[in-house]
This record gives C-alpha cells, sequence and structure tokens, in this order.
C-alpha cells in the first residue's frame, strides 16, 4: 500500500511540474503568435484599406497643417502639396516626428500654372500625434493642403500621373492605367490657377479638400477593388481655368 501510495504522489508531481512547463511554452507559443499578429497589421498585411483626413488647409490663410487626428505608428501618411508660383524643387516635407517623407508625384513647371504634388511617408517608425503640425520648408511658395493617414496600403506607390493644362477647361481627365493588384488606393488632387470656384467631383471619388483658384488644392480619394484603370476627372465648374493635377495609387 504504501508503495503504490509514493508512486501515486510521484506520479502527480511530475503531472504538474509538467503542466507547468508546458503552461509556459504554450504562452510563450501565444506570445510569439500575438507579437507577429501585431507586426503584419502594423505593417498592412491585414484587413481592409482605410483612410482618416488628419487635417486640411485653405491657402493662403496658412502654409502648414496642425494635425486635428492622431496618425498611430505603421500607417501611411499623404501630404497634399500645392505652389502658387511655378516650381520645378523637391519639396521638403516634416511632420516634426522624424518621419521621412517621398515624393511620389509632382506636376511638371509650366508657365502661368501652379504647382500640385503628392508626398508621402510609408509605415511610418513614429507617432503622429493629434495637434502635430507638418509643413514644407522648400522656398518655393508650396503650402500643405491636405494631411490624411491611411491603414493597409503600405505596399508602395503603384502607378502616378501628372497634367499641366494650360488653356482653360471647365473638366479633365487624369488616369492611372491599369494597376498591378485589385486592391489599391487612388488618390488625386489638383491646383486650379483660375476658374473653378465650384465643381463636381470625380465619379466613386470621395472629396478630402474642395479647392478653386481662391481658396486652394481640390483632393479626393477612392479605393478599388480592380486593376482597372481609374480616371480622376472631376467635372462641371462653375468657370473654366487652366490647371496642374496629380494622381497616385498605393497597393494593399
Amino acid at each position: 500500500m504504501r508503495t503504490r501510495t509514493i508512486a501515486f504522489i510521484w506520479l502527480l508531481a511530475s503531472l504538474l511540474v509538467c503542466g507547468i512547463a508546458c503552461l509556459g511554452q504554450s504562452e510563450a507559443g501565444w506570445q510569439s503568435r500575438d507579437s507577429n499578429y501585431n507586426i503584419a497589421i502594423s505593417a498592412g498585411g491585414g484587413g481592409s484599406i482605410s483612410l482618416v483626413v488628419t487635417g486640411t488647409n485653405n491657402f493662403p490663410s496658412n502654409t502648414q497643417i496642425t494635425t486635428s487626428v492622431d496618425c498611430p505608428i505603421g500607417s501611411l501618411s499623404v501630404a497634399f502639396l500645392s505652389s502658387n508660383n511655378v516650381d520645378t524643387s523637391p519639396a521638403t516635407v516634416s511632420d516634426g516626428h522624424s518621419n521621412t517623407y517621398t515624393k511620389a508625384i509632382q506636376s511638371a513647371a509650366t508657365a502661368a500654372l501652379y504647382t500640385s504634388a503628392i508626398y508621402y511617408s510609408s509605415n511610418i517608425a513614429n507617432d503622429i500625434p493629434s495637434g502635430s503640425t507638418v509643413s514644407e520648408s522648400t522656398s518655393g511658395g508650396y503650402f500643405v493642403a491636405a494631411t490624411v493617414c491611411i491603414a493597409n496600403a503600405n505596399s508602395g506607390v503603384d502607378v502616378t500621373n501628372s497634367l499641366a493644362q494650360a488653356s482653360a477647361v471647365s473638366s479633365f481627365s487624369l488616369t492611372t492605367g491599369t494597376l498591378a493588384q485589385p486592391t489599391e488606393i487612388v488618390l488625386g488632387g489638383f491646383t486650379p490657377s483660375s476658374g473653378w470656384a465650384t465643381y463636381t467631383e470625380a465619379t466613386g471619388f470621395t472629396p478630402i479638400l474642395t479647392g478653386s483658384a481662391t481658396i486652394g488644392m481640390g483632393v479626393a480619394y477612392k479605393i478599388v477593388s480592380a486593376t482597372t484603370s481609374v480616371a480622376d476627372n472631376p467635372s462641371g465648374a462653375s468657370s473654366s481655368g487652366t490647371l496642374t493635377a496629380v494622381v497616385a495609387s498605393f497597393k494593399h
């Protein structure tokens, strides 16, 4: 009887020791998987593309933006720039939190036409909290028209295009061409040098900032689910005018 009791106690102790060890291994395994999951999400590996507007600005009241919404680590941060000068110099964009911005597209310099540009920082390493200042430091007359924060679009720029419309028009069309993958976000912006006090946004595009020659840049976006070429084609301007326009798509 004593021998069986000792054997039972030994077996129970072994099970307790193994259970603690196995629990530790299981917890470590879950922690590892959770870590990988968080990395995938922060890199845009899961979930749908979504956009939040973090700031808008009507020129010439200010040349920079104070953000009103947080843009978290791992997001795609985009700044839309406009200039009331003919400018070919590259812009220098800062959000005050050491994220590096790269030019996606900038309109060609054409006499008497203002400049439009899109700059971005992909998979940002540092949070951009509400109340941050996004500015442009080149002495080319640029101002930051709008800033947006995009989730799950960190796979890089796909296609870009630009337009310099030197004759007065009341509509225009700027196309992306065929996209590399079905799930992308298309960003468009235009800066009129005259006219365009009011207009109708392109079909399927959501306006971010409605611009005109008196208040600055028109900015909009469209999230797509097919590789078909996308046309950013605002129309019905209340008065015709000259303009520059840019478009860029970012991959999921």
